[in-house]
This record gives C-alpha cells, structure tokens and sequence, in this order.
C-alpha cells in the first residue's frame, strides 16, 4: 500500500470516527468544527405508522431503546434511525444483529 492510498484510508476513517461522535470534518481550511447531533428513533408501527420517539444522548442509547423494544414487542414495528445533524435530518436503518442482543446474524 502506497503512501497516498493510506492518507486516503485515513482520512476515510477519521471522517467516519468524527461523525460517530456527532464531529464533522469542515471542507472549510480543513480544519475541524463541532457540529450538534441529535439523536432519536422512528418506530413505524405494523409498518404503517410512523412516530419519532427521543431526543437520546447518543447513538448507544438509541440503540438499547431499540433493543429494548425489539425484545418486548417482537418485530412488527419497523425501527430507524432519526439523526439531525447540523440541523438536516438523516434516516439509516439498524444493520445485521444491532437489534438481536443474542449476537447472531441472520448474514
């Protein structure tokens, strides 16, 4: 692996690290700003009602609610990812066991 190909590794996954702790990289002098990341969960009941539930600390806790719900209510409500960062809405969905505290994947 070249030197160039590392840099770009990197960087890649310091831009990853930085939006997990709710920091973004700044194209702007390439200097670093804190940009505000707030967290919650959207639970769409039987997959056809959608309600916002949080405002969570962190993505961690969002993630044991989610669990929590999985666990108790089974999987008829879908559940998403709701972060609002820097003011514009994200949606993601839980990936691969995130939801099954038994640490199996399906994949």
């Amino acid at each position: 692996m070249n030197v160039w190909t590392t840099t770009i590794l990197i960087k890649s996954r310091l831009k990853i690290a930085l939006r997990n702790q709710g920091l973004f990289e700044s194209n702007y002098k390439g200097g670093f700003m804190n940009i505000k990341t707030e967290y919650y969960l959207i639970r769409v009941l039987g997959d056809v009602e959608p309600f916002i539930q949080g405002q969570y600390n962190s993505d961690e806790e969002r993630l044991k609610r989610a669990q929590e719900i999985r666990k108790t209510d089974g999987d008829h409500d879908g559940l998403y990812r709701l972060n609002i960062v820097d003011g514009k809405p994200e949606i993601s969905c839980f990936f691969g066991n995130e939801l099954d505290d038994s640490g199996k994947s399906e994949y």
